[in-house]
């Protein structure tokens, strides 16, 4: 289309004027209600995609860039390196040394930055009055073109580093999901320590200077220009936005990046992102040595036959054998595998009750067609007969969501979470009978096209009339989705269903092939299930009461505020430690959480799996349905 062919002469003219742009697009879909004008171009010289936003009525003006890198690029032995130069990028450029220059002029001026790192994505916002744009977008340029990266800042925010995980460390929502890394796959990076400390960035030994080689050469390989995307937002016309850009030097960025070491190339490579309709196929992926749901057992993929599972079976069982010794007695993992098939009990900080059950698909999700909105609607809908109607009605449960958990490069997943009443949790094993059970339904019922052709109704009467959004998160947002979609589809591209007659957005499969394939992942065998509660630490003194009698001597109790500043057992810094309570109990070792983990019993699997086929034929009630069926009801 014409954003490709923008691209192509962006790249035949690398190392031409660095002001040069050229137009991707003039027009974006965008609510009704939506006055700001779009324009979206880009740099010839190095690939660097721009979103201008026009809003002639805002007081406020800002900008946010976003790059496609993040803490998963985290170098071996550097731990919270993204993070860590996400943090310097702030401490002064070659241009404005100062390191309070950026928030020295916008606090003045009504504005505030900010900035965070993600798995696979790091993001730099401001906003500020819109009168004092053209400044503030000079100083925020300088951070991609000449960072000063002081020596004399490097241990100064090292500490800060610190500090900041030390004031995680009592946060649920840290906790939490530092214990779900502890069963991925040991050779993804998922699996690391994201936000680092003073112990993961300059441990022993290791020099300011040596830190500062790293940190350089992590923004020499990746802060580039065709791996960044901006949107700047400001009263002044387009074609005033668009000088604006060319005049603060976004084009001088690098266009290409530092070669990676072996290492680096042999932890990841990268290949084409795959997609129908609108979603960008022109932007390389993360692809990882390792996925971080596979579990490293031959069943990992569903057998293509039944007669295959018996084989597959007796495959895990010879892994199982062949596990690391070294490692805790879960007899389940598998060289470093993740798990799956597995209940753990978390003991929070604070007093809530939270089920959740994960279960990781095949690969990424597609962003254009959307399954798991179906399965979303299907099992998070509250009319007669749903899971949210049995539960409540029980007295189980006060909340019930469902919806996707991850959309990264190489893995997604699909989460049901359920908040639990006191009664819910003193019931879990039924709790979890009717989930399963509903599950069972889901996978059983033919593809219902009037689920579909509701949602892309729904989504476009939502998107449509949406009201427009705040400058810092408007920019914040539409530079990361600048990364996904094409220019026209920035807005509408996140937040629309497709029709299921839009053969081009499914990528030329049917909707009920995906949706198919996304269902059959639900099932137990590739759950990881997670119960949140306060009762477990109380059922983890008493492991640890048991222990100790049974050896006879005291053993100090694994606290759930212990937490080690450099991690887990030598070599394997980011693997669960064994509580003295044993018996399954491990504490996470970064921020200290203890938790208990047991693959589901045989008992259990068989239970489901009968309520598996006895669903088989059944219908499940939608939305549609439930709304009919109430009506019918109060007419009576």
């Amino acid at each position: 289309g014409e954003a490709a062919a923008a691209a192509d002469a962006a790249a035949a003219d690398p190392r031409g004027d660095t002001d040069a742009l050229v137009r991707l697009c003039d027009d974006l879909e965008k609510p009704l209600l939506d006055r700001r004008e779009y324009r979206a171009v880009q740099f010839k010289a190095n690939g660097l995609r721009v979103l201008l936003v026009s809003d002639k009525e805002s007081e406020m003006s800002g900008a946010a860039l976003n790059i496609h890198v993040g803490s998963y690029q985290d170098p071996a032995g550097f731990d919270g390196l993204a993070h860590f130069h996400e943090h310097m990028l702030f401490l002064g450029t070659d241009k404005y040394p100062g390191e309070a220059e950026f928030d020295g002029f916008l606090s003045p001026n009504g504005g505030s930055a900010n900035a965070y790192t993600a798995d696979e994505d790091t993001n730099f916002h401001f906003d500020v009055t819109a009168a004092h744009l053209p400044g503030a977008l000079d100083r925020f340029a300088q951070f991609f073109q000449s960072p000063s990266f002081d020596k004399g800042m490097v241990m100064r925010e090292v500490k800060a580093i610190d500090s900041e995980h030390r004031n995680n460390i009592p946060e649920d929502g840290w906790r939490l999901s530092q214990v779900f890394k502890c069963g991925l796959n040991s050779r993804h990076p998922a699996c690391g320590f994201s936000t680092g400390n003073q112990a993961t960035l300059a441990p022993p030994g290791r020099s300011d200077a040596e830190l500062l080689r790293a940190l350089v050469d992590f923004h020499e390989r990746w802060y580039v220009g065709p791996r960044m995307t901006l949107c700047v937002l400001g009263s002044s016309s387009l074609d005033d936005l668009e000088k604006l850009v060319q005049a603060t030097g976004f084009g001088k960025i690098r266009g290409c990046g530092a070669e990676p070491s072996k290492p680096e190339k042999e932890a990841e490579k990268e290949g084409p992102r795959l997609a129908g309709g609108g979603a960008r196929t022109d932007t390389p992926r993360f692809v990882y040595k390792a996925g971080m749901f596979d579990t490293g057992l031959p069943s990992d993929n569903p057998p293509a036959a039944k007669a295959d599972a018996e084989a597959l079976a007796e495959g895990d069982a010879e892994a199982a054998k062949a596990s690391d010794a070294s490692g805790p007695s879960r007899w389940w993992r598998s060289n470093g595998g993740a798990v799956k098939g597995v209940m753990r009990l978390i003991a929070p900080v604070q007093d809530f009750r939270e089920l959740s059950l994960v279960f990781p698909l095949c690969g990424a999700v597609d962003p254009e067609a959307k399954p798991h909105r179906y399965l979303s609607h299907l099992l998070g809908h509250e009319g007669s007969g749903s899971l949210h109607a049995a539960l409540m009605g029980l007295g189980w449960a006060e909340e019930l969501s469902a919806g996707s958990s991850y959309q990264l490069d190489d893995a997604s997943a699909f989460k049901i979470g359920v908040t639990l009443t006191e009664k819910g949790e003193e019931h879990l094993d039924q709790v979890l009978d009717l989930v399963f059970l509903h599950l069972a339904l889901v996978r059983a019922a033919p593809l219902n096209r009037e689920v579909l052709v509701e949602d892309h109704d729904l989504s476009q009467v939502f998107f449509k009339y949406r009201e427009a959004s705040g400058v810092s998160g408007f920019v914040t947002r539409a530079a990361a989705g600048l990364w996904k979609w094409e220019p026209s589809k920035v807005l509408s591209g996140p937040s629309l269903t497709p029709h299921p007659d839009n053969a081009n957005a499914y990528a030329n499969e049917s909707p009920a092939s995906l949706v198919t394939q996304a269902a059959a992942r639900l099932v137990p065998e590739n759950a990881i299930v997670s119960l949140t509660s306060r009762s477990v630490a109380k059922r983890h003194e008493a492991a640890l009461q048991n222990a100790k009698n049974k050896d006879g001597e005291g053993k100090p109790a694994a606290s759930p505020m212990t937490a080690s500043p450099t991690g887990g057992a030598p070599g394997r810094p980011h693997e669960a430690l064994e509580s003295p309570a044993g018996g399954g109990w491990l504490v996470e070792p970064w921020y200290g959480t203890v938790f208990h983990e047991a693959p589901f019993a045989e008992a259990d699997l068989k239970r489901w799996r009968a309520a598996g086929e006895a669903a088989a034929g059944q219908c499940f009630p939608t939305q549609a349905e439930g709304k009919a069926e109430g009506k019918a009801e109060g007419k009576a």
